[in-house]
Parts: structure tokens; sequence; C-alpha cells
């Protein structure tokens, strides 16, 4: 390869930063544009840590790791993810990813008990230690007729006052589950609501004081998040929705929720979860915050 440089924490020198910016586009076509308002609003994980490799200037391969800890059965767990895995096409099939990612894992062994991350390749990360972690779906009947008095507001995430709004809520909002949760969900949520297909399915409700992302289709009401500073129950949610249902669908456990009896289901998305370490740690039966996904 010839005069590669392993850096870490690109994060710090802004010609650095503006390079790695580059190599989001070009592997995962991420507009640069997109990042630099992600970073000027203040979005970035400040445990956020790139490993890279550069050559003549450019990024060529990055593998990041941040601080995850997360809520496991009602129990603190000092978990860390793995993201922004990426090399340039023409540095591919050189070994480079699995030189950072064994790098990135050495350090997290040290610091924490288990380390989590999203892909569509499961089959890359087994060699590591990874394992698939099977999600489930909690499902509950219910008959809500169309409600006439909703107070929720479809909210612009490119708004600017919609945008303070959410901040103000998400900075004060408590844990989605005390069961099975992120602790460290902001910034990942902020993320995914630059993605039109989340954008368009967040409300606010005045009535609540809360952050409600869900679509209903076909009579179901797919509930994806609820983030408020005092978690309302689900008859409150329900309430504030026009459309009727006839059932709700849970992505993320919903214990908060003031309900008991659920359904649970297998679920599998495009993205499968992989947790390394942490054999002791009952991951199973849940579904990691779909919105807060990494």
């Amino acid at each position: 390869m010839g005069n590669l440089i392993l850096s870490e924490n690109f994060f710090v020198e802004e010609p650095k930063k503006e390079l790695l910016f580059q190599l989001f586009e070009e592997v995962f076509h991420i507009p640069v544009q997109m990042l630099q308002n992600f970073e000027s609003n203040g979005f970035w994980n400040t445990t956020y840590k790139p490993f890279s490799y550069s050559q003549d200037g450019q990024v060529i391969a990055n593998v990041s790791m941040f601080s995850l800890p997360m809520c496991v059965n009602g129990e603190k767990i000092h978990a860390a993810g793995i993201q922004s895995v990426m090399t340039h096409p023409e540095y591919r099939r050189k070994g480079l990813m699995k030189q950072l990612l064994c790098k990135v894992l050495q350090e997290i062994d040290t610091k924490h008990e288990c380390t989590v991350l999203f892909t569509e390749k499961p089959e890359l990360y087994e060699p590591f230690g990874f394992r698939v972690v099977q999600e489930h779906l909690m499902t509950l009947s219910c008959d809500n007729k169309q409600s006439c008095s909703s107070s929720l507001r479809k909210l612009n995430f490119y708004d600017e006052k919609d945008m303070q709004l959410i901040k103000e809520i998400m900075e004060n909002s408590q844990p989605i589950s005390m069961e099975f949760s992120t602790l460290n969900y902001q910034s990942s949520f902020y993320f995914n609501m630059y993605d039109a297909k989340w954008n368009g399915k967040l409300y606010y409700s005045e009535k609540l004081d809360a952050l409600v992302v869900y679509e209903v289709k076909d009579q179901v009401l797919h509930l994806f998040g609820v983030f408020a500073q005092i978690m309302p129950i689900l008859d409150e949610i329900c309430a504030e929705v026009a459309e009727p249902f006839t059932e709700v669908e849970f992505y993320f456990y919903p214990d908060e929720l003031g309900i008991e009896e659920v359904t649970c289901k297998e679920f599998q998305s495009e993205t499968y979860l992989m947790i390394r370490g942490g054999e002791k740690i009952n991951f199973k039966g849940y579904k990691f915050p779909v919105v807060t996904e990494f």
C-alpha cells in the first residue's frame, strides 16, 4: 500500500473532518452539506471516535466507535457502538477494515462490557465474535376510533422553530424504555430524522408535550418512538391519533406506556442487530428503538 497513516480522532482538525465527510459521501452517498449541517446544529455524539487510514491527504478507510450506555432488563450496561465502517472503493479487499476494526475492538474491550452494531451483512462481523440477536415486536389489539380533538402537528425538521422545539424535548426526555433502550440516543435520533422516511412521521402533541413518531397503515398504528419529559400512557397517545386503527405495533419496548398484556413476534428488517460480548446479558425478546438505530 505504501505511506498509509493510521489516524484517530479525525474530528479534531477541520481539514481532516472535511476529508472524512468526503468518504461518507463516496461510500454511503450522504451529502457533505448534510453532514456539515448535522455538525453545525451540534448533533455529533461527543464520544464519537473515528479510526481512519489516509493516503496522500485522502481518508480511504474508517471504523468509528462511540459510548452506548444502555438499559437492559432494568440494569445499566456499559456498551459501545460501532458505526461508519467504510472503505473507499479503490482500496477495498486489502484488509484495511479488518485492521481498523481489530484496533477499535481492542480499545472497546478495555472499557466496555459489550459492543453493538447494525449491518446488512452479518457474515462480515461473525469472525470478530459478533452474533446476531433476534429482535421482536410487541403488538396490541386496540379498537381506536377516529379522533376529532387531536393536538398533533406534523413537524418540519428543517424549520428553525420546529427544530428548537425538537431539541428542547430531546434534551429533557426520559429514556424510551427502562427494560431495553440506549441512554445516549439523541445523536442517532437526529441523524435518522434527516431521512424523509422518518421526518415525515414526526409529530408534536401539544396536549402531551411529546414528540411522537408514527404512521397508520392498513388499520395498524406503527408506533416508532415517543419522547417526553413525562412519558404519556398509551391511551393518551392513541387519543391523539386522528386515524382509526385496530392494532398497535411498537418499534421499541413499551414498558413505560402503562400497558401490560402484549403479543410478541419476531422482527427482521434489512439490517441485523449484532452483539459482541455480554454473554450473560439477556438481549433477547426486545426491539432496539428503531428511531435511535445507528
